[in-house]
């Protein structure tokens, strides 16, 4: 159990994505263990293949196998014709196609059969063949459509993904883990939590994954509180993929001071994104870019985030009003805005900004007043990338 001084935590960054996810995923889309969560991404990709085809190669078709097959809610299913017979598409295949042909894809599905029939092959028939790429299953039960993409895709296999972040947890010094949570009440974090369903943060369907595990046992002190508690932090990841085009992949490393029950994460520093599409250069990038990198922040030391902090505590930039609004204005703020960010940190701190530190932290906290996203997040970089150039 650790002390968390929940006072400190308000004004400070919050990030909601895992939240998100935690909030919509039903049961059984969560795992208690990567190994759990391994062993379902590898089941349902042990007889995947791919196939470079038109449009003209697919048909709508009134047919109850293929309602089966599509997950039981289509009225009328969409076919591939491939060199092992007609293949049936999933609702996400279904919809994918939808959207190349620009047709609404949940109004055809609530469609009496044969108008969704008619509808989509009529569109399917009015446009000149369009090359795709056919992403298929193929089980005891048959053969399976489940993505409709377009040939330069570049497929990341989910399967690969959680096998990288399986090895990064094996390799690591430290113990990556399924995250805690504070009580709000007594103000303890507790990183013994059991996991459970509602606890968990592994996440998998058969449309994508998303992963995030933390390093709470192992925190890192990057200096006091005004209380005089020691400030600490905790080393977090997420990752998230789609191999089915559902989502684009995505890694973000963090420090965050307490994550709760509902996981919103609260008092994140250095929160760092990346993102790209699944181009067809992607799945290179991914072995050459991305692990290299997880792996890194995954058995790197403490050392470099507390140096880094002492570095922007060091680097004092105002003395006076004058001087902190001025240093405000230069970072593209308007005198009021300069004026808040000065009292948001005097209010926090209980004393003047003066260095690095203490601007990116009262930036950080008016930026939380925003209620627009894009004002939030640009303000967010503005901090950021006050901390980077230190």
């Amino acid at each position: 159990m650790q002390k968390v001084d929940t006072k400190n935590l308000m004004g400070r960054t919050s990030v909601s994505t895992l939240s998100a996810q935690w909030a919509s995923r039903p049961d059984d889309q969560r795992f208690l263990s990567l190994v759990d969560l391994g062993k379902a991404v590898e089941a349902r990709t042990e007889g995947v293949g791919e196939t470079t085809a038109t449009t003209a190669d697919f048909r709508a078709v009134v047919d109850r196998e293929v309602q089966h097959a599509a997950g039981g809610d289509l009225q009328a299913g969409l076919y591939f014709e491939s060199g092992r017979g007609r293949v049936a598409a999933t609702n996400w295949a279904f919809s994918q196609m939808c959207a190349r042909l620009r047709a609404p894809a949940s109004y055809l599905a609530s469609l009496p059969a044969e108008l969704t029939r008619d509808n989509l092959n009529n569109a399917l028939s009015g446009v000149d063949p369009v090359p795709v790429k056919a992403y298929t299953d193929r089980t005891a039960e048959g053969t399976t459509l489940r993505a409709i993409t377009s040939p330069s895709y570049g497929r990341i296999y989910d399967r690969d993904v959680v096998r990288n972040v399986k090895r990064l947890v094996d390799d690591s010094p430290i113990e990556w883990k399924v995250p805690g949570a504070i009580d709000w009440g007594t103000g303890m974090y507790n990183a013994d939590l059991e996991v459970t369903k509602q606890s968990t943060t592994l996440y998998a369907s058969d449309r994508d994954i998303f992963m995030f595990l933390c390093a709470d046992k192992d925190p890192i002190e990057i200096g006091k509180l005004p209380n005089g508690d020691s400030d600490l932090v905790y080393r977090g990841f997420y990752v998230s993929n789609s191999e089915v085009g559902s989502r684009s992949f995505s890694i973000a490393t963090m420090y965050y001071r307490a994550i709760c029950c509902n996981r919103i994460l609260w008092g994140v520093e250095n929160f760092k994104e990346l993102k790209f599409r699944h181009s067809s250069g992607a799945p290179d990038r991914f072995l050459s870019e991305v692990t290299p990198a997880l792996r890194s922040y995954g058995t790197g030391s403490a050392s470099s985030v507390v140096e880094g902090v002492n570095r922007a505590r060091a680097a004092v930039v105002a003395k006076t009003d004058e001087q902190r609004h001025e240093f405000l204005q230069r970072q593209g703020f308007s005198k009021k805005e300069s004026v808040k960010i000065a009292d948001l940190v005097l209010e926090e701190e209980g004393r003047p900004a003066e260095n690095i530190w203490d601007f990116a932290q009262g930036i950080t906290a008016a930026a939380r007043s925003k209620p627009n996203t894009d004002v939030r997040l640009k303000m967010e970089r503005v901090a950021g990338s006050l901390l980077a150039k230190v």
